[in-house]
Formats: C-alpha cells, sequence, structure tokens
C-alpha cells in the first residue's frame, strides 16, 4: 500500500483555489476516467468524492477500485457504436437509445419514452460536441440532468443493458464533482485524445 498525501474536495475547496486550478484538477479526473476506459477498457465506476485526493504536490491521486468492470469486446463495441451513433445524431442516435434501452428498435415504441432516451442520451453525451471548456458549474446542466433522471422514474423506464448501470454510475459521478469544482473542461478535445490514445 501507499500513503497519499493529499485532502478530499470540501478541503481543497476549503483553500480557495483559483479557476484555473479547479479546471485543471477536473481536466486530470475525467483524464484519468476516460483513460481507464480507451487505454484498458476498465471502467471506474465508483466517482464519489471520497475516491479522489488532492495531493500536496499537484496530483490527482484516485483510491478504492473495487467498483470497477473491465468491458467484454462486445460491451466495447457497443460503447463506440453510441458515440458513433452520437455524433451523427438524428435517426442513428434514436435507434441507438432504443438499442441501449433493450428495447427492440424494428418494433413500434412509445414516443414519448423514446423522446425521453433521447433527451437523456443527449444530457449524457452533448458536452463532447462541445466547442472549448464545458462549465460544470453551470447549474441549469446539473438541473436538467436531475429532472430527466426522476422523469424516468417516475414512468418506470428501468429497463436498459446491464453495462449501462456502471456507465450511468461513473458519468453521474464524474458531472458532480466536477460541478463540485466548479470546472471548466474542453471535454470535446480532452474525448478525442484519448479515445486516439494521444498520451499527454
Amino acid at each position: 500500500m501507499e500513503y497519499l498525501d493529499g485532502v478530499h474536495v470540501d478541503s481543497y475547496l476549503a483553500t480557495n483555489p483559483s479557476q484555473e486550478e479547479r479546471d485543471r484538477y477536473g481536466t486530470l479526473i475525467m483524464r484519468f476516467s476516460f483513460r481507464s476506459a480507451h487505454a484498458a477498457k476498465l471502467w471506474y465506476a465508483d466517482a464519489n468524492p471520497g475516491n479522489f485526493l488532492f495531493l500536496r504536490d499537484g496530483r490527482l491521486g484516485v483510491i478504492d477500485f473495487g467498483c470497477c468492470r473491465e468491458f467484454s469486446d462486445e460491451e466495447w463495441t457497443f460503447y463506440k457504436d453510441v458515440s458513433t451513433a452520437h455524433r451523427q445524431g438524428g435517426e442513428a442516435f434514436r435507434r441507438m437509445m432504443i438499442r441501449a434501452a433493450s428495447l427492440d428498435p424494428d418494433q413500434p415504441q412509445d414516443k414519448r419514452h423514446v423522446d425521453l432516451l433521447e433527451s437523456v442520451g443527449h444530457w449524457y453525451s452533448d458536452y463532447l460536441l462541445h466547442e472549448g471548456p464545458f462549465d460544470f458549474g453551470d447549474e441549469a446542466f446539473i438541473r436538467r440532468g436531475i429532472e430527466l433522471m426522476g422523469e424516468a422514474a417516475k414512468n418506470r423506464y428501468f429497463q436498459t443493458l446491464p453495462v449501462n448501470i456502471w456507465i450511468a454510475r461513473l458519468l453521474i459521478g464524474l458531472r458532480a464533482l466536477a460541478h463540485r469544482l466548479g470546472a471548466r473542461i474542453d471535454m470535446k478535445t480532452l474525448n478525442e485524445q484519448e479515445s486516439q490514445g494521444v498520451l499527454l
């Protein structure tokens, strides 16, 4: 075991770090998560604030790897297919959201259900198309996600591919942590770098 000399997010924020520092740590957190996925097909699904340490030397510490999932080839192909469909948009993305919910895209679907699936999918993914730094401190962005999840729960839209439980757990946790930091992160560039294996 190794001792990491750092503090958790609330103690870090109590030091009144600059916007630049908060952006840098937010980028490190996102880069760690995306690199784990793209380089190792390992999904670190426990992005709660207690598992990230802000080290005194400026590095990021990550602990507790008890909730990880190594993607199968089929699951990784699905993950990449969602990304491709999102960039294509329109009917391609709509059909992918139906597939993600473990529904038959060739069968008639409840329009309200599919519309909500699309809205949730866009909330999860649109920041990857945003030009320049994305402001995770935006209250409206976080509120929109909470409203969408509440609407899905109210309508009992729980059916999904099993791997999506792990994906959602991480992505929601990352957003909450980046929001707590008020971080502004160039997610489009970061995602392109990590998906292409560009090491920085």
